[in-house]
C-alpha cells in the first residue's frame, strides 16, 4: 500500500488536519503561527489551483517522500532538524478528483530557487509560476512523487552555507488534497 505524509504541526490543536484557510476561522491562533511560514512569499497564499478551483491555502499539502528520506537528504546538506511527528495517510483516503500533484519543472525551478523559510530577504529569487505543473494525482506515478531532486539537495546546501533555514519541501513534488 502507498502512503503520503504530512508533518504534524508543532502547535497542532486536536487530531484533524485543516487547510490554512479553514484554520483562519476554526483556530485563529494556530493560523497565525502557520501563516508565518509564508512571510516573504505572501503571493503563494493567493495562488489559484485551477484544477481544484481553489487557492493554495485551501488544500492540505502532503508529500510522497518518506520522512526518513527527507531527514537523510537534509543531513547530506549538514542540516539537523528537531524530531517531528508525521501523519501517514493511505493513498486510498485521498484518491479522487480533489487530489492533484504539484511538480516543479526542474530547469526553471533551479533558476528561480527562493529564499529560506521565515521570510529571509537575503535572496530576491522566488519560484516562477510558469515552472510548475499540476496533474491529476496518479498512484502509478508514486516513483515520480517520491523523488527528492538533486536540485533540492543543492538548495539545502546553499541555504545552509548562507546560514538560512531551508524550506524543507522546496522543489519536492507535493500532493494537494481539497
Amino acid at each position: 500500500m502507498a502512503f503520503v505524509f504530512h508533518r504534524v504541526p508543532a502547535n497542532m490543536t486536536g487530531s484533524t488536519l485543516y487547510p490554512l484557510n479553514s484554520l483562519k476561522h476554526l483556530h485563529p491562533e494556530v493560523y497565525e503561527g502557520q501563516v508565518a511560514k509564508y512571510n516573504g512569499r505572501e503571493t503563494l497564499l493567493q495562488t489559484r489551483i485551477e484544477m481544484l478551483d481553489c487557492l493554495w491555502n485551501d488544500v492540505l499539502h502532503f508529500t510522497a517522500v518518506h520522512p526518513h528520506d527527507i531527514k537523510a537528504n537534509l543531513l547530506k546538506a549538514g542540516i539537523v532538524l528537531p524530531p517531528a511527528g508525521w501523519f501517514k495517510v493511505p493513498v486510498d483516503m485521498i484518491m479522487g478528483q480533489d487530489t492533484v500533484a504539484f511538480i516543479y519543472d526542474r530547469m526553471d525551478a533551479r533558476a528561480e530557487a527562493g529564499a529560506g523559510a521565515g521570510g529571509d530577504k537575503s535572496s530576491t529569487r522566488s519560484v516562477n509560476p510558469d515552472a510548475i505543473t499540476y496533474e491529476p494525482f496518479q498512484p502509478s506515478r508514486m516513483d515520480v512523487y517520491r523523488t527528492v531532486p538533486e536540485d533540492t539537495i543543492d538548495y539545502y546546501k546553499e541555504q545552509n552555507a548562507q546560514g538560512n533555514k531551508p524550506r524543507t519541501f522546496h522543489m519536492v513534488p507535493h500532493i494537494l488534497y481539497k
